[in-house]
Protein backbone atom coordinates (compact mmCIF):
# COMPACT_ATOMS: atom_id res chain seq x y z
CA UNK A 1 0.00 0.00 0.00
CA UNK A 2 1.67 3.17 -0.76
CA UNK A 3 2.38 5.83 1.64
CA UNK A 4 0.32 9.13 1.93
CA UNK A 5 2.08 11.99 0.75
CA UNK A 6 3.14 13.96 3.75
CA UNK A 7 2.12 17.91 3.61
CA UNK A 8 5.00 20.51 3.71
CA UNK A 9 4.52 21.13 7.28
CA UNK A 10 4.78 17.76 8.67
CA UNK A 11 8.00 17.31 6.92
CA UNK A 12 9.44 20.81 7.88
CA UNK A 13 11.75 20.47 10.97
CA UNK A 14 13.55 22.71 12.74
CA UNK A 15 17.07 22.51 14.49
CA UNK A 16 16.01 21.01 16.99
CA UNK A 17 14.05 18.26 15.73
CA UNK A 18 10.45 20.22 16.91
CA UNK A 19 8.21 20.55 14.10
CA UNK A 20 7.89 23.67 11.84
CA UNK A 21 4.50 25.09 12.21
CA UNK A 22 5.35 28.61 11.01
CA UNK A 23 3.80 27.82 7.67
CA UNK A 24 0.19 28.68 9.11
CA UNK A 25 -0.82 31.81 8.52
CA UNK A 26 -1.65 32.50 12.50
CA UNK A 27 2.14 31.24 12.74
CA UNK A 28 3.21 33.19 10.41
CA UNK A 29 1.39 36.54 12.03
CA UNK A 30 2.66 35.51 15.47
CA UNK A 31 6.53 34.86 14.48
CA UNK A 32 6.15 38.34 12.40
CA UNK A 33 4.89 40.27 15.81
CA UNK A 34 7.42 38.36 18.15
CA UNK A 35 10.43 39.45 15.33
CA UNK A 36 8.90 43.06 15.40
CA UNK A 37 9.31 43.16 19.28
CA UNK A 38 12.84 41.46 19.55
CA UNK A 39 13.74 44.27 16.52
CA UNK A 40 12.53 47.00 18.98
CA UNK A 41 13.74 45.55 21.94
CA UNK A 42 17.45 45.10 20.35
CA UNK A 43 17.05 48.53 19.06
CA UNK A 44 16.43 50.16 22.40
CA UNK A 45 19.23 48.17 24.18
CA UNK A 46 21.74 48.90 21.62
CA UNK A 47 20.17 52.60 21.76
CA UNK A 48 21.04 52.30 25.26
CA UNK A 49 24.06 51.10 25.57
CA UNK A 50 25.55 53.54 23.02
CA UNK A 51 24.10 56.68 24.29
CA UNK A 52 27.41 57.81 25.50
CA UNK A 53 30.98 59.57 24.53
CA UNK A 54 32.98 58.72 23.93
CA UNK A 55 32.19 55.27 22.19
CA UNK A 56 33.44 53.49 19.29
CA UNK A 57 32.06 50.02 19.14
CA UNK A 58 35.59 48.59 20.99
CA UNK A 59 35.13 46.13 23.87
CA UNK A 60 37.97 45.60 26.62
CA UNK A 61 39.02 42.61 28.33
CA UNK A 62 40.67 42.72 31.43
CA UNK A 63 42.48 39.87 32.01
CA UNK A 64 45.20 37.83 29.68
CA UNK A 65 44.91 34.60 31.13
CA UNK A 66 43.31 31.46 28.95
CA UNK A 67 39.58 32.59 29.91
CA UNK A 68 40.27 36.23 29.07
CA UNK A 69 42.43 35.56 25.93
CA UNK A 70 39.72 33.15 25.02
CA UNK A 71 36.92 35.52 25.07
CA UNK A 72 38.86 38.59 23.59
CA UNK A 73 39.54 36.13 20.63
CA UNK A 74 35.80 34.96 20.25
CA UNK A 75 34.29 38.58 20.41
CA UNK A 76 37.05 39.66 17.39
CA UNK A 77 36.47 36.80 15.53
CA UNK A 78 32.35 38.35 15.88
CA UNK A 79 33.78 41.66 14.37
CA UNK A 80 34.16 43.59 17.39
CA UNK A 81 37.67 45.40 17.97
CA UNK A 82 38.76 44.24 21.32
CA UNK A 83 41.35 45.96 23.64
CA UNK A 84 43.02 42.85 25.72
CA UNK A 85 44.71 44.22 29.06
CA UNK A 86 47.53 42.42 30.93
CA UNK A 87 48.65 43.21 33.83
CA UNK A 88 52.31 42.72 33.49
CA UNK A 89 54.31 44.90 30.37
CA UNK A 90 56.52 41.44 29.67
CA UNK A 91 53.19 39.28 29.11
CA UNK A 92 51.52 42.30 26.86
CA UNK A 93 54.94 42.61 24.78
CA UNK A 94 54.77 38.65 24.32
CA UNK A 95 51.25 38.60 23.38
CA UNK A 96 51.87 41.69 20.80
CA UNK A 97 54.73 39.91 19.26
CA UNK A 98 53.47 36.24 18.78
CA UNK A 99 49.77 37.36 18.31
CA UNK A 100 48.98 34.19 20.78
CA UNK A 101 49.05 33.48 23.87
CA UNK A 102 51.55 30.46 23.48
CA UNK A 103 51.45 29.54 26.82
CA UNK A 104 47.89 29.27 27.84
CA UNK A 105 46.08 28.76 24.59
CA UNK A 106 48.84 27.57 21.78
CA UNK A 107 47.94 27.88 18.47
CA UNK A 108 45.32 30.38 18.71
CA UNK A 109 46.10 33.28 16.50
CA UNK A 110 45.20 36.63 17.62
CA UNK A 111 42.10 37.86 14.93
CA UNK A 112 43.44 41.44 13.52
CA UNK A 113 40.66 43.21 15.52
CA UNK A 114 42.30 42.25 18.55
CA UNK A 115 44.54 44.29 20.28
CA UNK A 116 46.76 43.75 23.52
CA UNK A 117 47.79 46.28 26.19
CA UNK A 118 49.37 46.68 29.46
CA UNK A 119 48.21 50.29 29.89
CA UNK A 120 45.16 50.63 32.13
CA UNK A 121 44.07 53.87 30.33
CA UNK A 122 44.91 52.34 26.65
CA UNK A 123 42.95 49.14 27.53
CA UNK A 124 39.36 50.84 28.20
CA UNK A 125 39.25 54.23 26.38
CA UNK A 126 36.40 54.78 24.72
CA UNK A 127 35.13 51.16 25.40
CA UNK A 128 31.28 50.68 25.67
CA UNK A 129 31.25 47.42 27.32
CA UNK A 130 34.16 46.11 29.75
CA UNK A 131 34.65 42.24 30.82
CA UNK A 132 36.60 41.54 33.81
CA UNK A 133 38.33 38.16 33.75
CA UNK A 134 40.29 38.98 36.62
CA UNK A 135 40.91 36.23 39.74
CA UNK A 136 39.18 36.83 42.70
CA UNK A 137 42.50 37.78 44.86
CA UNK A 138 43.54 40.64 43.05
CA UNK A 139 39.84 41.36 41.45
CA UNK A 140 39.43 44.58 43.80
CA UNK A 141 42.82 45.78 43.17
CA UNK A 142 42.67 45.32 39.41
CA UNK A 143 39.42 47.53 39.27
CA UNK A 144 40.82 50.62 40.94
CA UNK A 145 43.36 50.42 39.03
CA UNK A 146 41.63 50.39 35.74
CA UNK A 147 38.40 52.28 36.47
CA UNK A 148 39.32 55.64 36.91
CA UNK A 149 40.02 55.55 32.81
CA UNK A 150 36.71 54.02 31.88
CA UNK A 151 33.78 55.78 30.60
CA UNK A 152 31.16 56.33 33.39
CA UNK A 153 28.52 54.85 31.71
CA UNK A 154 30.45 51.57 30.78
CA UNK A 155 29.08 48.54 30.81
CA UNK A 156 30.86 45.92 32.93
CA UNK A 157 30.58 41.77 32.54
CA UNK A 158 32.00 39.77 35.26
CA UNK A 159 33.47 36.33 33.69
CA UNK A 160 35.53 35.74 36.81
CA UNK A 161 34.60 33.41 39.49
CA UNK A 162 34.99 33.26 43.30
CA UNK A 163 34.85 35.07 46.39
CA UNK A 164 36.69 37.67 47.87
CA UNK A 165 38.59 35.85 51.14
CA UNK A 166 38.78 38.96 53.21
CA UNK A 167 35.16 40.47 52.54
CA UNK A 168 33.55 37.53 50.77
CA UNK A 169 32.02 40.10 48.39
CA UNK A 170 31.43 38.20 44.89
CA UNK A 171 33.35 39.79 41.98
CA UNK A 172 29.97 41.19 40.51
CA UNK A 173 29.87 42.77 44.27
CA UNK A 174 32.97 44.41 44.05
CA UNK A 175 32.36 45.70 40.45
CA UNK A 176 29.23 47.03 41.63
CA UNK A 177 30.85 48.48 44.51
CA UNK A 178 33.80 50.00 42.64
CA UNK A 179 31.82 51.38 39.79
CA UNK A 180 29.99 54.18 40.96
CA UNK A 181 27.61 55.04 38.19
CA UNK A 182 27.74 52.33 35.72
CA UNK A 183 25.81 49.31 34.84
CA UNK A 184 27.18 46.18 36.02
CA UNK A 185 26.05 42.72 34.38
CA UNK A 186 26.62 39.49 36.11
CA UNK A 187 29.00 37.08 33.89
Amino acid sequence: MPKAKATQEETSITKNNQPNSSHSPKSQAGQANSASQTSQASQASSDRFLAFEPVNQDLSVIGAGAWGTTLAIQTALQGLKVKLWARRPEVASRLKLDRENRALLPGHKFPLALTVTSDPAEAVSGSALIIWVVPSHAFREVVRVIIPHAHPKAVHISASKGIEAETFSTMTDILASETTGSQCLVG
